[in-house]
């Protein structure tokens, strides 16, 4: 799987669909589908993400049409269920992206610490693996 960031000058600068903001400013979302992407293996780069996927005029995620880059919705909880999140993140058909930072930051889920509510993930923001905390939601996705 690949590690993309937001700010990379390749496609910060896209905005989201028909919105005013970029990639770089409001893109995490965009960018972990783009990482999904990469790994079920049809990867579509941010860029491109962003142009096909649709958001509301706040520039949100209108997550069904995640079918636009070859992902399939599942599911999206308001609450770290992680049950839930534990269940996607095991199975290799599903990718878990988490809302974080009092829901305005989403990262995408590798795995959760046992035991605890941090979890291992990428951070579009950097492109590179951390651990998190805080997570306060999640979307589950596979491929179409």
């Amino acid at each position: 799987m690949l590690y993309l960031s937001q700010r990379d000058p390749r496609w910060s600068w896209v905005k989201l669909g028909n919105t005013n903001r970029t990639v770089a400013q409001v893109g995490c979302v965009t960018v972990g589908l783009s990482m999904a992407t990469s790994y079920f293996d049809i990867y579509i780069d941010p860029g491109k993400c962003a142009k096909t996927l649709s958001y509301t005029k706040d520039a949100l995620i209108l997550w069904q049409s995640c079918l636009n880059i070859g992902l399939e919705f599942l599911k999206r909880g308001y609450i770290c269920n992680t049950t839930v999140i534990d269940e996607a993140l095991k199975n290799p058909d599903k990718v878990c992206l988490l809302n974080v930072d009092s829901g305005g930051h989403w990262v995408l889920g590798i795995y959760r610490v046992p035991g605890t509510k941090t979890f291992w993930v990428v951070d579009p923001w950097t492109g590179s693996r951390k651990f998190y905390g805080g997570v306060v939601g999640f979307a589950t996705l596979t491929k179409k």
